[in-house]
C-alpha cells in the first residue's frame, strides 16, 4: 500500500529566533547585543593588531581573487545577459570597493546595502536599467528589523544616522540585498569576531596592569623614618615630602636629607614579562578560535572541503572559499535575477552567475603536475576549454587567434576522400589561408616556453623572497647580539639559506618543461612518437662526472647534465647576486645611522629590487627557451628520428631582435649541420624563436631556402649562442 504524501502549504511553527521590540536578543552580553555591538566590533578591528592580522588573513584572498560574470550557455542571448551583468557590477561601480563593504559581514555577522536602480546607455550594449547604486548602509545605524507577524520574514529595517548626514527611515526589505555570516533562524548573522570578546578584553586589562606595574614599579618605593622630634605641621616634614614627591614622579633621581632622619629605597619583585606571556596566550586563542571555524567549516558537508589533513594551508583557503561563496550566492539568487527581469523580462529561464576562482586553486606547478599525471593517464584530453581554464588560473595571457593543423602523413595507396560541397561563407568571415596555417605542435612550443617562464619566474622570486627575509634576520639578529664597535661585523659569516630547497624545485620544474618540450617533438614525428633517446654525448659537450640521474630518469642523460648545471650554475648566481644587494645595502645604511629598524627597512627594499628586477625575469626567460629547444633538438637529432626528415624552419610569429626578424621563415636542409647548430635558438634575451621539423612525408612541405645573407648588425643582435646560452 502507498503512503499518502503530506503537501503542507502553510508554516505553523517559528525559527525560535528571540526577538523582542525589533532587536536580537539570544545574546547574553548586552554590550554585544543589537546595533551596539556594531561600535565594539569596530574598536576591535581597528584598534587590535592581532585582530587586524587574523582579518587581513580572510579577507585579502577573497579581495585578490577572481571574480567573474559566467553566462548561462554560449547562446547569443546569454552572452549578452552575461555582458550586460559584468558591465553593471564591474564597469559602472567599483567592485573592490564593494567587496570591501560586503565583506564586512563577517565582522558584524552581516552586512547590508540599498538597491537603487538607474536607466541607462552604452555604447556597446545599447539602453539599459542598471543600478545608480548600491549603498552600503553601515550596520552601526541599523537599530531595528522588523518582521511580519505572519510569516516571520523580514519587513523592514529602520536606520537613524546622526550628524551633519542626519536619517531616520525605514527601509523596505525587498530594496535591500543582505549578507550574513552563519545566520540561524531569523538573526541577523554572528560576527567572526563574537569568539575574539573574551581573549580581547583579558587583553586589554593585562595590557593596562603591565603598563600601570611599568609606571609604578620602575621607580624604587623609598621608606622614610622621620625624627620623632618632627611633627606632620612643620616646615620640614612638608619639605621632605615635596623632595620624595619629586623623586618618585622621576623629577629628581637623587634624595638629599638632613641627619636624624632613615631613607630606604625598596625594589619590587613586578616582572612585565609575566604578563607579556599572558598577552600572547590571549593573541593565541584569538588566532584559536579563528582556526576552529575553518576546522568546523569543513566538516558535515557545510563547504565541499577536499583533503583538510593533508595540509594546513589547503584547509585554511577552502575555509575563505566559504567566505567567498556566501557573496555569491546572495548576488546570484537576489541581485542578478532581479536585474536579468528589468532588462529581459520573462525571455531568459537561466541567469549568467557570478563565479570565484584563485583562493584555493593549486599552484602552476601542482595544477601542472597533476594535469599531467591525469593525461598520461589518459583521464583527460587537452582541449581549447581546457586551456582557457589553465590560462586563466594561472592569469596567462589569452592565446592568439588562428587555427592549427599537425603534421600530416601521406599513406601509400589510401583513396582521396571524396571532396565535400564547398560551404557558403558568411560576408564578415574570411576563410583561413592555408599559408598562415602552422603546426598545433608549434603553437605549443610557444605556449610551452611563455607559460613555463611565468612558472620558473614565480619560483624563482618565491625562494629568493624566501632565502632573503631569512638572510636580513640572521643580520639582524647578529647586529643586536655585538657592541656598536663591532656592528659593522654583522654580515661576517652570514651565509644565504634555502639555497638546496631552491635547486631541487628548479630541477623538479624545469624536468617537467624538458619532458614536456620532447613530448612536442615526438608528436611531430608520429612514427617515431615511442623513441627512446640514446645518450648522445657529442651532442653537447659537458662533463658528467659526479652528475647522478636517479630523480629525473625520464631524460637523457645529457639533457639531463645540463638540467643539473643550468639550475644550480643560476641558483648560485642569483643567491649571490641577492646577497650581494643585501650587503651592499648594509654597508651604505650602517655608516649614517644606527637604527636596525630602518637599515633592515633599507635592506629589503633592495631585496625586493632584484627579486622582482628584469634579471629574475631574462633568467627564466633564457633557462626555458634554451631547455625547450634543446630538449627538441636532441629527439631530433636522433639518427632513427633524423631519417623522417627533410628540413627544418625557424619560427618565430613576432620576432623582436634584428636575427630573429631575418630569420624567421627560413628553411635548412636537414643535412646543414652547420648552419642549424650555429642558427638553433634560442638566439637572444627572452627568445621565443623553435625549430620545427618537417617531415619527408608531410604535405605542403616549406620550400628550402638556405641561410640568408647574415648583416653585421643582425649578428651582433645575437647574444646568446652555444657558449652562453647556458650561464
Amino acid at each position: 500500500m502507498i503512503q499518502k504524501k503530506i503537501y503542507n502549504k502553510k508554516s505553523v511553527g517559528a525559527s525560535g529566533t528571540e526577538i523582542s521590540a525589533n532587536t536580537y536578543t539570544e545574546e547574553y552580553l548586552t554590550a554585544l547585543r543589537g546595533y551596539q555591538a556594531s561600535a565594539v566590533y569596530d574598536k576591535m578591528r581597528r584598534s587590535d593588531a592581532q585582530i587586524k592580522k587574523i582579518l587581513n588573513a580572510i579577507m585579502n584572498p577573497i579581495k585578490s581573487a577572481v571574480w567573474e560574470i559566467v553566462p548561462a550557455s554560449d547562446s547569443k542571448q546569454d552572452l549578452s545577459a552575461a555582458a550586460l551583468i559584468k558591465q553593471i557590477l564591474f564597469k559602472d561601480m567599483s567592485w573592490i570597493k564593494k567587496l570591501s563593504e560586503i565583506l564586512t559581514f563577517l565582522v558584524h555577522g552581516f552586512s547590508c546595502f540599498e538597491i537603487i536602480h538607474e536607466n541607462k546607455i552604452n555604447k556597446e550594449i545599447g539602453e539599459y536599467t542598471g543600478l545608480s547604486d548600491m549603498a552600503f548602509r553601515h550596520q552601526s545605524t541599523l537599530t531595528e528589523w522588523e518582521h511580519d507577524r505572519t510569516s516571520g520574514k523580514l519587513a523592514k529595517i529602520h536606520q537613524i544616522q546622526t550628524g551633519d548626514l542626519y536619517t531616520n527611515v525605514w527601509m523596505s526589505a525587498e530594496n535591500l540585498l543582505l549578507f550574513f555570516n552563519e545566520q540561524e533562524g531569523d538573526n541577523n548573522g554572528v560576527s567572526i569576531l563574537r569568539p575574539l570578546y573574551g581573549p580581547y578584553k583579558r587583553k586589554l586589562l593585562c595590557q593596562e596592569l603591565k603598563i600601570i606595574g611599568i609606571e609604578r614599579f620602575a621607580i624604587p618605593t623609598p621608606l622614610v623614618k622621620a625624627p620623632s622630634n618632627i611633627k606632620p605641621s612643620d616646615a620640614e616634614y612638608k619639605s621632605a615630602i615635596t623632595v620624595f614627591e619629586e623623586f618618585t614622579s622621576a623629577e629628581n633621581s637623587y634624595i638629599i636629607y638632613p641627619e636624624g632622619w632613615e631613607v630606604e629605597l625598596v625594589t619590587n619583585t613586578f616582572d612585565p614579562s609575566k604578563v607579556e606571556a599572558t598577552i600572547k596566550a590571549e593573541n593565541e586563542e584569538m588566532s584559536g578560535a579563528i582556526v576552529a571555524m575553518f576546522l568546523e567549516l569543513g566538516t558535515g558537508g557545510n563547504s565541499g572541503a577536499y583533503a583538510l589533513g593533508t595540509d594546513m594551508s589547503d584547509f585554511f583557503l577552502t575555509g575563505i572559499e566559504h567566505y567567498a561563496t556566501i557573496i555569491k550566492d546572495a548576488i546570484n539568487t537576489e541581485l542578478i535575477p532581479n536585474l536579468i527581469y528589468l532588462n529581459y523580462g520573462d525571455s531568459i529561464n537561466i541567469c549568467p552567475e557570478l563565479s570565484v576562482s584563485g583562493i584555493s586553486d593549486k599552484a602552476g606547478l601542482e595544477l601542472m603536475q597533476v594535469l599531467t599525471g591525469y593525461s598520461n593517464a589518459g583521464l583527460i584530453k587537452g582541449d581549447e576549454q581546457l586551456e582557457d581554464y589553465i590560462r586563466k588560473v594561472n592569469k596567462l595571457p589569452k592565446k592568439l587567434a588562428g587555427e592549427m593543423i599537425d603534421n600530416q602523413t601521406i599513406e601509400e595507396n589510401t583513396p582521396e576522400p571524396p571532396a565535400e560541397p564547398e560551404k557558403e561563407i558568411e560576408d564578415d568571415i574570411e576563410p583561413p589561408k592555408e599559408e598562415n596555417i602552422e603546426l598545433s605542435e608549434a603553437k605549443n612550443t610557444r605556449s610551452l616556453m611563455v607559460e613555463h617562464a611565468e612558472l620558473v619566474k614565480t619560483l624563482m622570486q618565491d625562494n629568493l623572497k624566501f632565502i632573503s627575509e631569512k638572510l636580513i634576520a640572521d643580520i639582524v639578529s647578529k647586529y643586536n647580539r655585538l657592541t656598536d664597535s663591532q656592528k659593522l661585523d654583522a654580515i661576517k659569516n652570514i651565509t644565504p639559506g634555502g639555497t638546496a630547497r631552491f635547486k631541487k624545485q628548479l630541477k623538479g620544474l624545469l624536468t617537467q618543461t624538458s619532458i614536456n618540450a620532447l613530448d612536442l617533438a615526438r608528436k611531430q614525428i608520429p612514427s617515431k612518437k615511442d623513441k627512446k633517446l640514446k645518450d648522445n654525448l657529442e651532442l653537447v659537450k659537458i662533463n658528467l662526472s659526479g652528475i647522478k640521474f636517479n630523480d629525473f630518469s625520464k631524460l637523457p642523460k645529457f639533457i639531463q647534465a645540463l638540467l643539473l648545471r643550468q639550475s644550480n650554475m643560476l641558483v648560485d648566481k642569483q643567491v649571490s647576486e641577492l646577497q650581494d644587494a643585501v650587503f651592499f645595502q648594509f654597508m651604505s645604511s650602517v655608516g649614517s645611522t644606527k637604527d636596525i629598524g630602518l637599515i633592515e627597512q633599507y635592506m629589503k627594499e633592495s631585496a625586493d629590487k632584484y627579486v622582482t628586477g628584469p634579471k629574475i625575469v631574462a633568467g627564466a626567460g633564457n633557462v626555458v627557451s634554451a631547455l625547450t629547444n634543446e630538449s627538441q633538438k636532441a629527439f631530433f637529432f636522433d639518427d632513427e628520428v633524423k631519417e623522417e626528415i627533410e628540413s627544418y624552419t625557424f619560427i618565430n610569429p613576432d620576432p623582436v631582435s634584428e636575427i630573429c626578424q631575418k630569420l624567421a621563415g627560413t628553411t635548412f636542409d636537414v643535412n646543414d649541420q652547420e648552419n642549424i647548430n650555429a642558427y638553433w635558438p634560442p638566439m637572444h634575451h627572452n627568445c621565443k624563436s623553435w625549430m620545427r621539423a618537417n617531415l619527408k612525408t608531410t604535405k605542403n612541405k616549406p620550400e628550402i631556402t638556405g641561410l640568408p645573407s647574415i648583416t653585421k648588425a643582425e649578428k651582433d643582435s645575437i647574444t646568446l649562442n652555444e657558449v652562453n646560452k647556458w650561464i
